[in-house]
């Protein structure tokens, strides 16, 4: 089966929307002493100061990076869309439901407070406060709002009744169009786990002086998730990286743990070797490509 074939039978799209209550608005320039042209100043005000809010901000990050980390790297799709392979589907679906039930905990605790902090900021904004700026509590309540859905993208067959040369230009775009995505998934994937492997090597060295250098346990976990999830993902069926991370991922599981790569330095050095072997057979054998980085976007909403 063509890597085309694979990717459009064996994957589906999701959709995700997270929206929040919107906590900034836009201030005039003139409201604020600047010594600066008051066109080249944008101003704006937090409206409400909570660590409740902050908390489900945080939470969206995770969701977010939890699917992506799951799902086939593809710059090309929009904010918010994710491609999926089909295996994972379910088990995604069901953390989602999850996720949004602890995601209302989380708002509740949040509208509890609501008023009070309004109460607050009124005294810290002084003449910027506006109370047209705050919803009802029932409205902001409203704002939050964590919305899924799975589709799949083909030619509409209604185009052969219209013409057929529609119909065969929207075929070889849409068959163009998953040729680049196959080769964003090579090439995320390995650039991806060469980042990884990078980041391992750099915390498990040692600083000047001889001193073993501090690692979060984010160190392991991350390189944990990728092994976990990577035979689902590598979709496009790319043996030379299946190679290198079966390997390394024996390394990782005879680590045990990230304490143990904290306390047992024989492990740490152990671990830290083989991954600068497997960056170096990377880099050998070309397969790091340079990556654009993009600026994030905010999600989408769900079509």
């Amino acid at each position: 089966m063509q890597n085309g074939n694979v990717l459009t039978q064996s994957s589906v799209l999701l959709a995700l929307h997270l929206g929040r209550l919107g906590n900034t608005r836009r201030v005039d320039p003139n409201a604020v002493e600047v010594d600066a042209d008051r066109d080249m100043v944008h101003v704006s005000k937090v409206l409400v100061d909570a660590p409740e809010y902050r908390v489900i901000a945080t939470f969206d990050h995770q969701v977010r990076t939890h699917i992506y980390q799951r799902s086939l790297p593809i710059m090309t799709l929009k904010a918010g869309i994710y491609r999926l392979p089909v295996d994972l589907v379910q088990e995604l679906d069901d953390e989602l439901v999850a996720f949004q039930s602890q995601r209302e905990e989380l708002i509740d605790k949040f509208m509890e407070v609501y008023t009070d902090h309004i109460n607050r900021v009124e005294t810290r904004l002084r003449a910027l406060f506006k109370s047209s700026d705050y919803p009802s509590s029932q409205a902001a309540r409203l704002a939050f709002i964590m919305e899924w859905r799975y589709f799949v993208t083909d030619v509409p067959e209604v185009l052969s009744h219209l013409s057929k040369n529609i119909l065969n230009r929207e075929r070889r775009k849409a068959a163009a169009a998953v040729q680049t995505e196959v080769g964003e998934i090579r090439a995320a994937l390995r650039n991806g786990f060469a980042e990884l492997l990078d980041h391992a090597v750099d915390r498990l060295g040692y600083a000047e002086g001889g001193k073993k250098k501090m690692f979060r346990d984010s160190l392991y976990e991350n390189l944990a998730t990728f092994f976990k999830y990577f035979n689902q993902r590598n979709i496009v069926g790319d043996r030379e990286l299946q190679e290198i991370v079966d390997q390394a991922r024996n390394v990782l599981g005879l680590v045990g743990s990230a304490e143990d790569l904290r306390t047992d330095d024989g492990i740490r050095e152990r671990a830290r070797v083989a991954f600068v072997n497997f960056r170096k057979v990377m880099t050998e054998r070309g397969m790091i490509t340079r990556q654009i980085t993009l600026e994030e976007d905010k999600d989408v909403r769900v079509p």
